[in-house]
């Protein structure tokens, strides 16, 4: 072979090895894409049993040209249109019973790669909700209590399970039987200990569902709480337990970060989930971080927050559509509320935020309460909620303006967005309290499709009960709410608010201010929103103390669309406030007796 020859060969083959450097290099850039995250609503949001093949569009943040979409965890003919929409075919098996699937997107190239859950309703359409609620006991060591909780699916079945933290460092798994009911609890207790000298640790105060090391098992982040023996103030220590998918958890980390987990969101779009927590500044203030994941369920990389100075919990998605996610954090300060939008540059940092005054907003320095993102007018771009009840309508540019919300109760908190009644309109669903002690409400209020709601409606919850929980308990493809709290002797009760075909509307009779002496009415409106008849078996007062009386129009049935109306008279006899109830008892239905609430002021 002479020179030349000898040569080119040579110049052949560096050319083909930088050509094979550079191949390689782009292959592993193409091999890192981020965690998907999907939007509500889907569309459409649920469709009726029987219904003839169709095409779900999914809409979001950091999908791949190979991303997935999974209905209940199974892969559909998915079809990429951009980074941010997705079309799958869903098949006519898929929706030929009633069911609630769980649909997310999948991107493979990504290592924590499956996006945070939206739920689908394969039922029929309703003109009305209802909620009956159904308590089961917990049973604990004397002197604990429920801290925290979370639904997700641990065991992978398909069916919604539930996680509630307890005592030191406790965590338990009623893994669910899809009717409703939970089987024995599975218990994960972690030898944690004081984090380091000095401090006095103890107690599990938040949990947060992700999958933190990519094999498929939902693991839980969860803040430690931790107070200085020799010094004034603590700190909630971080950790992960990643889960074996069998109800039981291993313990990853050492607590070396701080802060209670909020939110989680692949943030710097490197394929690892990433956590939103809070950290105390103070005795009242709260400032948020961020910790960037690692892998295998380690996080580093701490970044705070500008100007969140209330414990709040965030929410995600992308506000002016440029691939990247960002955030809206509630914040709250001399008593008055705010939501700050981040606007994320996609590598897990976030510019100064735009700060919008809520007008209806929270009390109290404790909490600044709750975000949820999603469109509600259908404008294809996302608002905001939060507050009590405040609406921020986005433009798609990053920029919102006040919508038409609706003043609830001003302690108002854990904002959840969802189609209830199937008319693909998302609808609003949160914990409201009252002026009356001990005295919480599931308030659902149903969306319009343009940006407002419907007047709220109320179900009585059990005390201390911090937030709700959206899903389908029972299998029956409509969707439920769950929390745990206390009954009224104290004892922790999971309370599952499932769906009925009874209507009692307001459960809650509000006699406010009357005048001591005088006397006021109000009315409950009984409906039957089923398609069979009901049977009313009583109606009657309990523990009315000769505060209140009771009387009806309601017969011995109660045909399907048909109603009757329970009045009662508020007799202010006295200074003091008095609570009462009237039990209505029926057949066929779920729930029998649901119970109207009643309450009463006196204004002397």
């Amino acid at each position: 072979m002479n020179r030349c020859v000898s040569a080119i060969t040579r110049s052949l083959l560096l050319f083909a090895w930088l050509l094979g450097i550079i191949a390689a290099g782009t292959a592993a850039l193409a091999q890192q894409s981020a965690v998907p995250f999907v939007n509500q609503p889907l569309t459409p949001t649920s469709i009726a049993p029987g219904h003839a093949a169709f095409t779900l569009t999914v809409s979001g943040t950091g999908f791949a040209s190979n991303a997935v979409v999974n209905w209940n965890g199974s892969a559909r003919t998915t079809t990429f249109v951009s980074s941010s929409l997705l079309q799958a075919t869903i098949t006519a098996a898929d929706i030929a019973q009633p069911l609630t699937a769980s649909i997310t997107v999948t991107n493979p190239s990504a290592a924590d790669g499956i996006s945070n859950v939206v739920y689908f309703m394969v039922s029929q359409p309703a003109s009305a909700v209802a909620f009956a609620r159904f308590d089961t006991r917990v049973s604990l060591p004397a002197e604990d209590y429920v801290s925290a909780f979370a639904v997700a699916d641990f065991n992978n079945d398909g069916k919604l399970d539930l996680a509630i933290a307890h005592g030191a460092s406790a965590i338990e798994v009623l893994l669910g039987n899809g009717d409703g009911t939970f089987q024995p609890p599975i218990s994960t207790t972690f030898n944690i200990g004081d984090i380091n000298s000095g401090q006095n640790c103890g107690g599990i105060n938040s949990l947060v569902v992700g999958n933190f090391n990519g094999d498929n098992n939902l693991d839980l982040a969860f803040g430690y709480a931790c107070s200085f023996i020799f010094a004034d103030g603590g700190y909630d220590a971080l950790f992960v337990a990643l889960g074996t998918g069998d109800g039981r958890f291993i313990l990853a980390g050492t607590g070396a970060n701080a802060g209670e987990p909020l939110l989680v969101g692949d943030f710097n779009a490197d394929g690892e989930l990433d956590l939103i927590t809070a950290t105390p500044v103070g005795d009242d203030d709260w400032f948020s971080n961020e910790y960037l994941g690692r892998g295998a369920g380690t996080f580093g990389g701490k970044t705070g927050l500008d100007s969140t100075l209330a414990f709040g919990i965030p929410a995600a998605g992308d506000f002016n559509h440029d691939g990247n996610l960002d955030l809206a954090v509630p914040d709250l300060e001399d008593d008055e509320s705010f939501v700050d939008v981040n606007f994320g540059d996609g590598h897990g940092s976030f510019r100064k935020p735009v700060v919008y005054t809520l007008p209806f907003g929270v009390s109290g320095h404790y909490s600044a309460g709750t975000a949820a993102v999603g469109d509600l007018n259908r404008d294809g771009n996302l608002d905001i909620v939060s507050g009590s009840l405040s609406i921020l309508l986005g433009d798609g540019g990053g920029n919102f303006i006040n919508g038409s919300g609706f003043p609830l109760a001003p302690s108002a908190g854990n904002i959840q967005l969802a189609d209830f009644n199937n008319d693909n309109n998302l609808d609003v669903v949160l914990m409201t309290n009252s002026q009356y002690e001990d005295l919480q409400f599931a308030t659902l209020l149903l969306g319009n499709g343009d940006g407002t709601f419907q007047n709220p409606q109320y179900w009585n919850a059990p005390i201390y009960a911090g937030s709700l929980i959206v899903g389908d308990f029972d299998g029956d493809g409509m969707l439920d709410l769950l929390t745990v709290g206390s009954n009224t002797v104290g004892s922790a009760v999971i309370s599952l608010f499932r769906r009925t075909a009874l209507s009692i509307s307001p459960a809650y009779l509000n006699f406010q201010n009357v005048q001591i002496g005088s006397t006021a009415t109000l009315t409950s409106t009984l409906t039957n929103i089923g398609q069979g008849t009901e049977s009313i078996q009583s109606i009657g007062l309990e523990n009315a103390k000769g505060y209140f009386t009771e009387t009806n129009d309601c017969g011995a049935t109660l045909a399907p669309g048909a109603s009757c109306t329970v009045t009662v008279t508020f007799f202010a006899t006295s200074p003091y406030s008095a609570v009462a109830s009237v039990s209505v008892a029926y057949t066929g239905a779920l729930g029998s007796p649901q119970s109207i609430l009643l309450a009463g002021s006196v204004n002397y």
